[in-house]
């Protein structure tokens, strides 16, 4: 599962940032064959490797394993159980590109719903 995630938060932020595997294999000193296996969820890379992409993506390591991208439902179903999240049913964390204006609406939503669920 985790996999998955990480490899679909790998490849999103290449294409965010319109960097090909022969880059990020340059920049981080990877093959482009092991890049390729582990955006297929064959590989199973070493923390080194996630350290060295992250660097390389210029991204922090924890962004790597963010559920940004992928319904829980998908990792549920691939995963063959249920996945569990910190928030209660009803809530979910979601990664969002938004405009400044955007941002500021749903900083204040996230800080409501905060305080909702310290009650």
């Amino acid at each position: 599962m985790y996999l998955k995630i990480l490899s679909t938060n790998i490849l999103r932020i290449m294409q965010d940032k319109k960097i090909t595997q022969e880059q990020l294999s340059i920049k981080s000193g990877i093959s482009v064959p092991y890049l390729s296996e582990i955006g297929r969820n064959i590989a199973n890379p070493s923390i080194k490797s996630i350290e060295a992409i992250a660097d390389a993506l210029e991204v922090p390591l924890p962004s790597l394993f963010q559920i940004n991208d992928i319904e829980l439902s998908e990792l549920a179903a691939e995963s063959g159980n249920e996945i569990k999240t910190h928030l209660p049913k009803g809530y979910q964390a979601v990664y969002l590109i938004l405009t400044d204006i955007q941002a500021f609406e749903a900083k204040r939503w996230d800080k409501d719903n905060k305080k909702k669920l310290i009650k």
